[in-house]
C-alpha cells in the first residue's frame, strides 16, 4: 500500500447506515474500495490504525464485529498468506477466492 494516498470509496448505503458508527463506516468503506475493484483487501490492523488514527485494538474489534454481523467476509491469515477481507455483495464473485461467490446477506 502506498503511503502517499489511498482511494477511500464512500458507498452511500454504508455511510447512511445508522446502525454503524464512524470507525465502522471508515473500515467498511476501505474494504469496499478494494471489493468494488474486484480486489481482495490485505490491509493490516496496524496499517488501518496508523493511517486513520484508530486504536489498533478497536480496529481488531470492529473488523471482528463487522464480520460477525455479516457485513464483511474475513479469512484469517495462515502460514504464508495474510488475512483476506471483502464486502459481502450478494451474487458477486468473492475477490479473495477464485471462482467462489458471496452468499446472500441482508444489511
Amino acid at each position: 500500500m502506498s503511503e502517499g494516498y489511498i482511494l477511500l470509496r464512500i458507498d452511500p448505503h454504508i455511510w447512511n447506515d445508522q446502525s454503524l458508527n464512524y470507525p465502522e463506516k471508515i473500515i467498511l468503506n476501505l474494504v469496499y474500495g478494494f471489493t468494488a475493484q474486484g480486489k481482495c483487501c490485505f490491509v493490516s490492523d496496524d496499517w488501518i490504525s496508523s493511517y486513520f488514527g484508530i486504536d489498533v485494538n478497536l480496529v481488531r474489534n470492529i473488523i471482528s464485529m463487522l464480520s460477525m454481523r455479516g457485513y464483511m467476509k474475513v479469512s484469517p491469515a495462515t502460514a504464508g498468506s495474510p488475512r483476506r477481507m471483502c464486502i459481502n455483495i450478494p451474487g458477486e464473485a468473492d475477490p479473495c477466492v477464485e471462482g467462489e461467490y458471496v452468499a446472500y446477506t441482508e444489511f
